[in-house]
């Protein structure tokens, strides 16, 4: 597989991984920041895994910038 697959895997996998972060509703969950209805919304805890997405997705930019074509 080429560098650009790999780090396509990469970002999907821990896109999957965020999605599953996001969709529970754990022990530590915390208040609701932004309410999409009466029982969705985006929680404080929603908020590490919405950064560790963003920082992974970063770095797969950089890498896939970084890789020859």
């Amino acid at each position: 597989m080429s560098e650009r697959g790999l780090i396509g895997v990469v970002f999907g996998s821990v896109t999957l991984v965020t999605l599953v972060a996001l969709a529970g509703h754990g022990p530590f969950a915390g208040p609701v920041l932004v309410g999409f209805t009466s029982r969705h919304g985006v929680n404080v805890g929603d908020l590490v895994p919405l950064l560790a997405w963003a920082s992974a997705g970063v770095a797969c930019w950089h890498l896939w910038r970084r890789v020859e074509r």
